[in-house]
């Protein structure tokens, strides 16, 4: 079953790459953007779409991730960065882009909360903005996305006595 689902969401990530590459168009004209995707073949995908993009995957030696970082941080020219979910959720600072395009999710709303913190961090000074793609009426936004944030709100319940009040867009502490 979970192959199936694996499958099926790999499937769905090659269903979003036409809107995607279009949001990333746009994006890139203007701004810097980061983005994630979890299939080594997405990723590949992308890469290809992009060829001048930096691109830091589990084959990126802990060398080459820093000077590719420094790269981006630092080049204003550089506009795109494509990550692996599952390599690049915590320890990289991207904070010269304010812009994160989520192409696919994993299971763990800690590891996509981490993700999401690599262009969110102390000091900084932009608004920072995340595009979760989500392909409507499919598994992805009828049960994997709901999943990630049902396990999202018993989290944050049992860490900050928070509970995330999803209908009204609020926090009721208790």
């Amino acid at each position: 079953h979970l192959t199936r689902i694996t499958q099926l969401k790999k499937l769905l990530a090659y269903g979003k790459l036409k809107q995607a590459k279009e949001f990333i168009d746009n994006t890139i004209e203007n701004e810097k953007l980061v983005v994630f995707a979890n299939h080594i073949e997405i990723q590949k995908t992308l890469h290809e779409l992009y060829p001048n993009a930096l691109k830091i995957d589990s084959t990126t030696s802990q060398v080459k991730r820093q000077e590719i970082v420094n790269e981006y941080q630092n080049n204003p020219d550089q506009k795109l960065i494509i990550l692996s979910l599952m390599s690049c959720n915590a320890g990289l600072t991207l904070t010269s882009a304010s812009k994160m395009l989520i192409l696919e999710y994993l299971w763990s709303p800690l590891l996509m909360s981490q993700a999401q913190d690599r262009i969110h961090r102390i000091g900084t000074k932009d608004t920072v903005n995340i595009y979760n793609m989500i392909a409507m009426d499919t598994i992805e936004s009828q049960e994997i996305f709901p999943l990630l944030m049902e396990k999202l709100d018993t989290i944050t319940q049992i860490l900050d006595g928070v509970e995330i009040d999803s209908e009204n867009n609020m926090q009721v502490s208790f």
